[in-house]
């Protein structure tokens, strides 16, 4: 069978002995000396090419789905390792929890190791070509971690992650929210007092802000506070009454403090780690479940 004999309608490809073949005589390639999942994968990504109809898959009208968006308004918090850490800790509760990797220079591969074909560069080019479906490309690029946790692999180039404009990444998260079966999605995603950030905060479920107590970063939390409440005025739009902090790297010492009164409530405080790496430091995090429980 060449190209030419496969319908226009139609998707076909061969299943080759060669796992390092990608197409035969114009037709694609899905190697079959590899683990199950990973074949499905391939013929769930050849499917999802079939268009923008409707993928046949129905959500659990039961289920719910939480997104909780991690932010920082000042640098080196950490908010990373704890959107990572309580993604961990909601898959070990035996939730289905994707970690969506938002930055623009961000890499979910600093965390998680997982096998697989696709990453989110497939995802963008899905919201782009708009010929194919976006939750089965997305469900076709997603990779498993050992810890349970599902993520997609980063863009080979980060440039990739700004072809993407606001309405992309709105049609991202209502595709998950509304046909997922993920019940936790932990969201990492840059903060800015921008268009973008506003529509996401809002959308949202719970917003956790990550602090770590010093005075340049207290300041910096106040101030965007301070701005947050005139924006959500003038936008119509919901962000603090579902915010909370977590203070990351606080120190008893006077390098940390807590900020006084102010309507974002605190909901636990985890201690500097310091000589470890990211994984150490996640596994310490990981000790004060408490604090995760309360961001259910």
């Amino acid at each position: 069978m060449k190209a030419e004999e496969v319908p226009a309608d139609v998707k076909a490809a061969y299943l080759s002995n060669d796992n390092s073949r990608t197409e035969i005589d114009g037709v694609p390639a899905i190697g079959k000396f590899k683990k199950p999942e990973l074949i499905y994968k391939d013929i769930l990504a050849l499917y999802a090419e079939r268009g923008t109809g409707k993928s046949g898959y129905r959500k659990n009208a039961d289920s719910r789905c939480d997104m909780l968006l991690f932010q920082s308004f000042a640098g080196g918090t950490g908010a990373s390792t704890v959107a990572v850490a309580a993604a961990v800790h909601f898959a070990r509760t035996g939730e289905k929890v994707l970690y969506l990797n938002l930055e623009t220079t961000g890499s979910s591969a600093s965390f998680f190791r997982g096998e697989g074909n696709y990453s989110f560069e497939d995802v963008i080019y899905a919201l782009k070509s708009k010929k194919t479906d976006l939750y089965l490309k997305m469900e076709s690029s997603v990779r498993r971690d050992a810890n349970g946790v599902y993520y997609f692999a980063p863009c080979k180039m980060a440039m990739f992650m700004l072809e993407m404009a606001d309405e992309d990444i709105m049609e991202i998260l209502t595709t998950l929210k509304n046909t997922s079966d993920y019940t936790k999605i932990m969201i990492d995603m840059d903060f800015a007092l921008t268009d973008r950030c506003m529509n996401v905060m809002d959308y949202v479920d719970k917003i956790i802000l990550v602090n770590d107590g010093t005075d340049i970063a207290n300041t910096k939390v106040i101030r965007t506070l301070r701005a947050l409440e005139i924006m959500e005025e003038q936008k119509q739009i919901r962000v603090l009454d579902h915010m909370s902090m977590v203070y990351n790297k606080f120190s008893s010492s006077k390098s940390s403090n807590e900020i006084g009164q102010t309507a974002v409530p605190v909901v636990g405080k985890i201690p500097p780690v310091k000589h470890a790496s990211v994984h150490e430091i996640m596994q310490i995090m990981l000790t004060k479940p408490e604090i995760f429980e309360r961001l259910r």
